[in-house]
């Protein structure tokens, strides 16, 4: 009889923590500004109207 071969822990790759790294500094990005714009003026028009 072969002896069951058991997978040791060792051969097991761990799971690398994810790279945390600084994103650099970019541009507004447009749909955040626009999202941003779009409650604005749901605020304003929600407000003018009471």
């Amino acid at each position: 009889m072969e002896p069951v071969t058991v997978p040791t822990p060792e051969s097991v790759p761990e799971p690398q923590p994810p790279q945390t790294e600084p994103e650099p500094p970019r541009r507004r990005t447009p749909w955040l500004v626009l999202l941003l714009g779009v409650i604005g003026l749901g605020l304003a028009v929600f407000i003018g109207t009471q």
